[in-house]
């Protein structure tokens, strides 16, 4: 039996950003390919750390309290989940 961490949908949502960073950061491979000037190439860099964090960010609830729970000796995910949170 397979354990899903996170929803269908959520999981489409991480994929979306991750396609996209993937392509910034690629975008950023050819500008330095190319020789492209310094000052074009880091607001593509900025841009990519922008899509990393949100990917950084989004990890869902569900997820880390399932990853915890899963962890964690019985009884004491509740209180691991409310550390992690602060």
């Amino acid at each position: 039996m397979t354990i899903l961490y996170r929803s269908v949908e959520n999981r489409d949502q991480l994929l979306k950003r991750v396609n996209c960073l993937e392509w910034q950061v690629l975008g950023v491979g050819g500008m330095i390919i190319e020789d492209r000037y310094c000052l074009e190439i880091v607001p593509q860099l900025s841009a990519a750390q922008v899509v990393a964090g949100a990917l950084f960010l989004q990890t869902p609830e569900g997820h880390i309290g399932q990853c915890i729970t899963d962890t964690v000796p019985c009884g004491e995910a509740e209180q691991e989940i409310h550390r992690r949170r602060l």
